[in-house]
């Protein structure tokens, strides 16, 4: 059957191709879907099972129509294929949403140098990355399969070797495995490729999965000397791109660092610089002042680890503490410690061993007797005492003497009889001294 035979029996889906602006069409009996960059959706179109059975008959694996749509057989199941639009650059992506102006030129800049870039992502928007890259190119070209669907002006390739002979200033991959990923990233510049993976960590451990399953031993080294870039979209209704990392040398191999990232205040949903790149002078040198500018104002690098957490040389290292059995059926306190300081416990002296218990000094004093009059001193009697060291002031007025409520007043009548034995004795020198006179 040729194609306008086939195109005939398509009439109706090719119709819903041509006023929606999609990627890929799911067809089974009775149900068509579309999948965009932004999402899935059913389309409400006449499919029935008889109409499917003759697609199925006429399509044996794969076939490509006029304008680049490809038609492709899965068991029971057609996929048809529209090539991504070739007029779409990063700067639109950048007005829809998907990424930040500066993160756009970022990675248009990255890609003119040379450098590799790796899309994780949901499929369609994937493909709308990696096209609208490579559309920043002259001589763009995409390595894949039969059942690709490219635009008539991209040449589509099998392999890097046939990339080179065509002369591609731009490579873009969204169709192959990640161990054919490898040979391309590891022996071609100016690549963008899609790998299907949602977080970074992800997609460089299916990539080096891709590494043992092409038959190399050192993946860290092929992670170096193949991707520069690598680049995350978020699923959902709107994929937006999340963080953009640099691929650099560690001791462990190699570590990621974030250039870009969102999630972070005042605006989860914008994509913000947080890093500089390492080939700010390569920008220069390139004639991208301004980019450079821009990105080199950014703050410090932030590291994200996909292997054992990297400790910077000027931390200490903790060990981790080991954990405590505990005892069946005790009940642990939720209440918190107050840990005090007591000061260090004093030693005890052995020389000191036989001495006598403090206060015996107060033992050997003679019982004073209480004055049986009971008189109290007067306030300007106590106050002299004091001042001369023979007793503490007066309390204040109305006050009682806490002596006299916790010693029944044992200690009053003592200090009253001192201060009369006190002024007997300074009278008998006052006519002493009269005397000598």
């Amino acid at each position: 059957m040729g194609d306008r035979d086939l195109g005939g029996l398509l009439e109706p889906l090719l119709g819903v191709a041509s006023s929606t602006r999609h990627l890929r069409m799911v067809v089974t009996p009775g149900r068509v879907v579309i999948d965009r960059d932004d999402g899935s959706s059913t389309v409400a179109v006449s499919w029935d099972a008889e109409q499917h059975a003759r697609v199925c008959d006429a399509v044996a694996e794969h076939v490509e129509l006029s304008g680049g749509v490809t038609v492709t057989r899965l068991g029971n199941t057609i996929v048809l294929r529209q090539p991504p639009d070739p007029l779409r650059r990063m700067s639109d992506l950048a007005d829809g949403g998907r990424l930040s102006s500066l993160a756009a030129r970022f990675l248009v800049g990255s890609s003119a140098l040379g450098k590799n870039i790796l899309v994780a992502a949901p499929w369609c928007a994937g493909v709308s990355l990696v096209s609208g890259l490579i559309t920043e190119g002259s001589r763009p070209v995409v390595v894949g399969g039969p059942g690709d669907a490219v635009p008539p002006t991209w040449p589509l390739v099998r392999g890097i070797r046939d990339a080179w002979v065509v002369g591609a200033d731009r490579i873009g991959v969204w169709s192959l495995p990640a161990n054919e990923l490898v040979e391309i990233f590891a022996h071609g510049s100016h690549v963008v490729a899609w790998i299907d993976a949602a977080r970074l960590d992800r997609a460089l451990m299916r990539f080096e999965v891709g590494v043992e399953r092409a038959g190399g031993s050192t993946a860290p080294l092929h992670v170096l000397a193949g991707i520069d870039l690598v680049v995350v979209m978020t699923r959902g209704e709107m994929p937006r791109v999340s963080q953009i990392a640099e691929i650099t040398l560690a001791e462990e191999g190699y570590r990621p660092q974030l250039l870009f990232a969102s999630n972070l205040p005042p605006v989860p949903t914008a994509l913000m610089p947080v890093a500089s790149p390492s080939f700010l002078d390569e920008l220069e040198r390139a004639g991208q002042n301004v980019l450079a500018d821009e990105l080199r104002h950014v703050g410090p690098s932030h590291p994200v680890t996909t292997r054992a957490p990297v400790v910077p040389a000027a931390a200490p290292v903790v060990p981790a503490a080991a954990p405590v059995a505990v005892e069946p059926m005790v009940r642990i306190s939720s209440r918190p410690v107050v840990e005090t300081s007591l000061g260090p416990t004093p030693r005890f002296d052995p020389a000191l061993r036989d001495a006598p218990p403090p206060g015996w000094e107060l033992d050997q004093l003679e019982e004073e007797v209480p004055s049986e009059d009971g008189a109290t001193a007067s306030p300007e009697d106590a106050t002299l005492a004091a001042t001369f060291g023979l007793a503490p002031p007066p309390p204040p007025p109305g006050a009682v003497p806490l002596s006299s409520v916790l010693l029944g007043g044992v200690e009053q009548r003592s200090f009253d009889e001192a201060m009369r034995r006190a002024r007997a004795r300074d009278d008998l020198l006052r006519e002493e001294d009269d005397e000598d006179v």
